[in-house]
């Protein structure tokens, strides 16, 4: 399953993954601050694929964050593709993206 998702806070695109959870690509995360927020308050791991493969739990993980604002240029995150772990955390995911 495929799903597109586009409003003012961000666009992604949701592919489902049925033995690893969901896999979102983000594109354009405007609010950082508030996305690291629900990206904290997830229940399950979130993950973060790393240039040489391994995944990295970004929850409360400052570095990683850190790294993605100085990247952004405090603009926007272009493009983020995450794994979301625990199905009960997609819809914190998606309250993010409608803006609630």
């Amino acid at each position: 399953m495929v799903t597109l998702c586009k409003t003012q806070d961000a666009e992604m695109i949701i592919t489902l993954i049925w033995e690893e959870g969901y896999m979102v690509t983000f594109y354009k995360i405007h609010d950082i601050e508030r996305f690291f927020c629900v990206i904290d308050s997830c229940v399950g791991s979130v993950f973060l694929k790393s240039s040489d493969g391994e995944l990295v739990d970004i929850r409360r993980n400052v570095l990683v964050k850190d790294l993605l604002r100085v990247s952004s240029g405090k603009r926007h995150i272009e493009e983020l593709v995450l794994t979301i772990e625990d199905n009960r955390d997609m819809p914190r995911i998606m309250g993010y993206l409608i803006g609630g």
